[in-house]
């Protein structure tokens, strides 16, 4: 598989979904959707580009404190979205970031009725998908793909590194248009090969924000991992009976919108 990097000056792990094959044998349209790591250090030139390539919608799923010390840096013109998928309330111990940190920790987590969690990092992909809160936050990614479908104009979703926040999202888009599990899991391992692209330093610059929780900084400095995805799709499948009983009843969608968004985005 191609790696599909957009050449945005100062961007960091930016990539077409657009190329990437459905089981069914069509693909995703280009200058559609792109995901990436963080925006902050794009520069002028890099958000001419942007313009330039069709970003009309970015979806920022970074923390608040993330957000606040490395803002993105874009064109006045684009609609940016702040929706953050790890839910940072204070004493909020069913959330997200609790579980990241309790993660890090070594703590073991509570589950979800039954449901056995992975070992690892795929067991924490799992209690991200499985989290209200960050279901609420992929929801609205879905709204914008299903709200701004002009044809050569971009919605751009990213987080810190674009491997965890990010790549969870790209894997919903690609299940929801019909990509192979095993086509998802290559998409998802090229973050490791775009990373391990750039120098520690230009990583630590970009990642390592000094505001930020120590557990995010950890987790977007970890590799990505072959069984994280196929855990997101395992833990979707067990716990809702299907991925279409999980785009209706865990994110609020109706069979119309998915075929509107295969219509929309396949060809």
């Amino acid at each position: 598989m191609a790696n599909r990097v957009v050449p945005i000056d100062g961007s960091v792990n930016l990539r077409e979904l657009g190329g990437i094959p459905t089981a069914d044998g069509r693909t995703i349209k280009s200058h559609q959707i792109l995901r990436a790591g963080t925006l902050s250090g794009v520069t002028r030139k890099g958000q001419q580009q942007l313009w330039d390539y069709g970003v009309r919608v970015v979806i920022d799923f970074r923390s608040q404190s993330e957000v606040d010390s490395t803002p993105d840096q874009l064109p006045a013109q684009i609609a940016y979205n702040h929706d953050p998928v790890y839910s940072m309330t204070a004493g909020d111990n069913a959330g997200v970031f609790a579980k990241i940190k309790a993660f890090f920790h070594g703590q073991s987590q509570p589950p979800k009725d039954s449901f056995e969690y992975a070992p690892g990092l795929a067991g924490l992909y799992q209690q991200i998908i499985l989290d209200p809160f960050s279901q609420r936050a992929y929801a609205f990614m879905f709204q914008q793909l299903l709200t701004h479908t002009t044809a050569n104009q971009s919605v751009l979703f990213h987080c810190a590194a674009g491997k965890d926040r990010t790549g969870i999202g790209a894997a919903l888009i690609e299940k929801a248009l019909g990509v192979s599990q095993a086509v998802a899991v290559q998409d998802y391992l090229l973050t490791n090969l775009v990373l391990g692209g750039m120098s520690d330093d230009e990583i630590a610059h970009y990642l390592q924000d000094p505001q930020a929780d120590s557990q995010i900084t950890k987790m977007n400095m970890m590799m990505g991992e072959e069984t994280n995805i196929p855990a997101v799709y395992s833990a979707i499948d067990e716990v809702y009976g299907s991925f279409v009983d999980f785009w209706e009843t865990g994110l609020g969608f109706s069979q119309k919108d998915l075929t509107d968004l295969q219509s929309h985005y396949l060809e």
